[in-house]
C-alpha cells in the first residue's frame, strides 16, 4: 500500500523529448473476465438472452497497461441485433479516457462467420471503453463494422490485446 519498487534513479532524462509521469512500479495483477458478445448499442439490452459454449477470458495488468486474451464460442445468438455491430463486452478495466486513443487487438481465430475471400475480422478498444469493437476489414472496400449477421451460432473467436488504463 503506497509502495513499490521505485525506478527514479534511473538516468530517463538523456532521452530526447521524453517525460517521465512515474517511476514507481506498484501495481500488478492477474485475473479473469467473462467476455460476452454484444451488438453496436452495448447497453446489454439483448446481450444475456445468447448462449456459449465457451467464455474464457484472462488478463495480466501490469502498472497503467492491461494485456488481455480470450475465447469465446457462441451456440445461440438469442435477441442480438443482426444488423448491428459486434462486439465483445465486459474488458476487466476501462481503457483510458483520452481522445483517439486507440489500442488495435488481434483476432488469432475465427470460425464460424459468414465472411468471404479477401475479408479479416479485425478490432480495437476505444478511448474509455470496456469493450472491443470488432471491424471487417475487405480488400475491396477497406474497413466496415462487423454484424451479429457475420456470426453464426457456432461461432468462434479468439482473440488478444492490451490496452492502457
Amino acid at each position: 500500500s503506497g509502495s513499490g519498487i521505485d525506478f527514479s534513479n534511473t538516468a530517463d532524462s538523456t532521452v530526447t523529448g521524453a517525460s517521465t509521469a512515474s517511476e514507481l512500479f506498484d501495481d500488478y495483477e492477474e485475473g479473469t473476465w467473462t467476455p460476452l458478445l454484444g451488438d453496436g448499442d452495448r447497453d446489454m439490452s439483448g446481450e444475456g438472452s445468447q448462449g456459449y459454449s465457451v467464455q474464457i477470458g484472462r488478463y495480466t495488468k501490469i502498472g497503467n497497461r492491461v494485456f488481455f486474451t480470450c475465447t469465446i464460442t457462441i451456440s445461440d445468438l438469442g435477441d442480438l441485433t443482426q444488423s448491428e455491430q459486434a462486439a465483445i463486452l465486459g474488458l476487466p478495466f476501462s481503457s483510458e479516457n483520452t481522445a483517439n486513443s486507440y489500442s488495435p487487438v488481434a483476432i488469432g481465430d475465427m470460425t464460424g462467420g459468414a465472411i468471404t475471400g479477401g475479408q479479416v475480422v479485425t478490432g480495437f478498444v476505444g478511448h474509455n471503453r470496456t469493450d472491443i469493437n470488432l471491424r471487417l476489414w475487405d480488400s475491396t472496400v477497406g474497413c466496415t463494422d462487423f454484424l451479429i449477421s457475420e456470426l453464426s451460432a457456432d461461432g468462434r473467436l479468439v482473440i488478444s490485446g492490451n490496452y492502457r488504463v
